[in-house]
């Protein structure tokens, strides 16, 4: 997507649309707090601006997520590898409809699983893991722990040995699909990611807007690079390690705080930006 001028609000034919990472950025990276954020998070509906999960979670993970942070609309899933509710479909977020509403940019998780049996046997692969390990793996439990492990089109990985995590990496690159770094896992998916996949929502929201879209976006670690990297003003929230990411974009916003208080500050940081705040 083609860098536009910063410009705020519906001023020049130009809307806004927040698109966030979860995990590290939005939420608390060890007890998911989002608490600090949902004030802002008011506001931002009042304003009429978007707010769209862009996460490895899955999609019961997000309809989940939505409902307690006060959100409807569109979401991506699974590292880009699916839209949920997509722009100008009937779903009303919730439930089954936003499930069946469905665009799929993803790989199918019968080639993914063959490929991580015949290639990786060894490596932890939580879908495959006993309750007891998933849990310690994810710090969830119960329903919060089967909603993560509803992926359709990723497979969360975890190797001991480094040689043998890069030789997997290439080998997945050579069958023509990829692995994602996040906080916990190395996710492999099909030839997708967030980034590529908010460039066919933000085509979704223009047409349906009629309207120029401004993408605020935030993240925290490598698998949110191709989001960031898309964005007109990217946002890499701080974490307790420093920042994992540089930018190379002179719109590129760097917060003092971790999230999710780095989340409000780096939203209210653009926002301000786009005039929308002052």
């Amino acid at each position: 997507m083609a860098q536009r001028p910063v410009s705020g609000g519906s001023r020049n034919s130009v809307r806004t649309i927040i698109s966030t990472d979860m995990d590290g950025t939005l939420l608390g990276h060890e007890d998911f707090a989002f608490e600090p954020a949902l004030p802002l998070i008011r506001e931002l509906n009042a304003l009429d601006i978007p707010i769209v999960l862009n996460t490895s979670k899955t999609a019961v993970e997000v309809l989940s997520w939505q409902a307690k942070l006060g959100i409807s609309g569109p979401a991506i899933v699974e590292n880009g590898s699916a839209i949920i509710n997509p722009v100008g479909s009937t779903a009303d977020g919730t439930g089954v409809d936003a499930l069946d509403s469905m665009h799929v940019y993803g790989a199918q998780m019968a080639e993914l699983d063959g490929f991580v049996r015949s290639v990786a046997p060894g490596a932890t692969n939580l879908l495959q893991c006993d309750a007891q390990l998933a849990g310690e793996l994810t710090g969830l439990a119960g329903a919060q722990l089967r909603a993560a492990l509803s992926r359709q089109f990723s497979i969360p990985l975890k190797f001991d040995d480094s040689v043998e995590r890069d030789a997997f990496i290439q080998s997945a690159q050579a069958r023509g699909l990829q692995c994602k770094q996040g906080g916990r896992f190395l996710s492999l998916q099909g030839a997708c990611d967030k980034g590529a996949t908010l460039q066919h929502l933000v085509a979704d929201f223009e047409q349906a807007w009629q309207s120029d879209v401004c993408v605020v976006a935030l993240g925290d670690n490598h698998n949110d690079l191709g989001m960031l990297q898309i964005a007109d003003l990217p946002i890499v929230v701080n974490t307790a390690s420093g920042h994992e990411l540089r930018i190379a974009s002179p719109t590129a916003i760097y917060t003092s705080a971790q999230a999710p208080e780095g989340w409000v500050e780096g939203v209210k940081a653009a926002l301000s930006r786009l005039s929308i705040f002052d």
